[in-house]
């Protein structure tokens, strides 16, 4: 049976919306990089980004949205996430103007610090997450159109002999794998979420 990765269903989701919505997408003048996860002490600097390399605006009932997804960049504090998906109100008026919404794109991503944009996250070991300080909560999740245990076709596989040392969890030895119909129902749950804020 084939099955999807975390990051799969994230990434098929993001570009279902994108082509449904024919959202136009940007490149990005040079990368975000949006502090997730710090480890720094006194002596050496160990830090987690999100990478956002481009990003699309998304209109949806009138409203303007940047949206993008990210790919987990930097030291091992980022090793826990795979890619997570982001969407902030557009400030610019000017859509003519391709420069004007970059910039704004650019400047609003560069704000996405902790979560706090992210409607979704995709862990490395496959599960999904929402945070509940995102201005999202766990919208996401509450809209999807079907229970989300229908939509895992594996569950993770862990050994607990072992620890993961850059988790402190157990050592997974396969990431939780889902249907091939997640990302339409991720779509779906995301779409009806932005209509809601």
């Amino acid at each position: 049976m084939q099955t999807l990765k975390s990051g799969e269903v994230l990434e098929f989701a993001f570009r279902i919306i994108c082509e449904r919505r024919k959202a136009t997408e940007y490149q990005l003048s040079h990368p975000i990089f949006s502090l997730i996860a710090d480890d720094s002490d006194y002596h050496r600097t160990k830090r987690g980004y999100m990478k956002y390399a481009k990003a699309c605006l998304l209109e949806l009932d009138g409203k303007k949205w940047v949206f993008a997804r990210g790919e987990k960049s930097g030291a091992y504090p980022a090793d826990p996430f795979d890619s997570d998906v982001v969407a902030l109100p557009l400030a610019t008026a000017d859509l003519d103007d391709a420069a004007s919404i970059v910039a704004d794109m650019e400047k609003s991503l560069s704000r996405c610090e902790g979560f706090n944009n992210t409607l979704i996250i995709a862990m490395a070991d496959g599960s999904m997450e929402c945070y509940c300080g995102s201005r999202f909560g766990g919208r996401v999740a509450d809209n999807l159109p079907v229970p989300f245990k229908d939509l895992v076709a594996e569950p993770t596989k862990t050994d607990t002999q072992f620890i993961n040392p850059g988790t402190l969890g157990a050592f997974v030895i396969r990431s939780q794998r889902y249907t091939l119909e997640a990302p339409d129902h991720l779509a779906d749950a995301i779409e009806k979420t932005l209509r809601e804020t």
